[in-house]
């Protein structure tokens, strides 16, 4: 790449690296699984119904989400664009498995109570839970 002065510039990130395995997608998909299960549990056994508000329950939940992204996003990118059938298989199974446990992770009825209509949370809740 070259600017109109004729210099030389460097791109601004690294090239896309693929060094992944099957075994290690599966391993980064249990590892953010068991991350989220964990904030989760902790919400759910450290909070009471009346002591929730929008930070203390969503907050950390959000915070997770935002973390992940970035694992989401390869994975998915993954699945469809690696060169390899046995990585884009193991992508396709890892983002199964992170979106089928969120799933249930958000399914709990003790999470949604707090992070319900209950307590200070209310209508930011209602919009996060749409």
């Amino acid at each position: 790449m070259t600017s109109s002065s004729g210099s030389t510039r460097t791109p601004p990130q690294a090239p896309i690296s693929f060094r992944v395995t099957p075994a290690g997608l599966i391993e980064l998909a249990e590892k953010v699984i068991k991350t989220t299960a964990n904030i989760v549990d902790t919400i759910v056994s450290n909070i009471s119904l009346s002591g929730a508000t929008f930070d203390n329950v969503l907050g950390p939940f959000v915070a997770d989400e935002n973390g992940r992204f970035v694992h989401d996003r390869m994975i998915h990118f993954l699945s469809g664009q690696h060169p390899n059938k046995e990585i884009r298989d193991a992508a396709k199974r890892a983002y199964k498995m992170v979106t089928d446990a969120r799933f249930e992770l958000l399914r709990r009825r003790l999470l949604r109570a707090r992070a319900g209509y209950e307590g200070e949370i209310g209508e930011q809740a209602a919009y996060y839970w749409r």
